[in-house]
């Protein structure tokens, strides 16, 4: 398994082990900021490592944006909350465009 880290605690994923169904070496896991960095390892992986299970907890996505870009982002979701969760979870998947 590999664990990108949140809080940087020592053994921060002990905190986790009932949400990770088993561990192994094709697991990716990361905590708040630690699952911008997993997801950004698994978009990125270029010497074809195996990955079967990307898991993001808590996924700190909006972390780096301005307060415009949140309030745009709350307003949709309280419009339509299945409607923005749907599209947001699509817009986390391959295929991946760099724009």
């Amino acid at each position: 398994m590999k664990y990108f880290n949140g809080f940087c605690l020592k053994n921060e994923e002990s905190f986790f082990s009932s949400f990770i169904e088993k561990e192994n070496d094709f697991l990716v896991v990361g905590f708040s900021y630690g699952a911008i960095k997993a997801f950004e390892y698994v978009c990125n992986e270029i010497d074809n490592t195996r990955i079967d299970k990307l898991l993001l907890l808590s996924p700190a996505f909006f972390q780096t944006k301005d307060k415009a870009f949140k309030k745009l982002q709350l307003i949709g979701f309280k419009k339509d909350k299945q409607k923005y969760l749907q599209n947001f979870i699509k817009s986390c998947f391959l295929p991946y465009e760099v724009k």
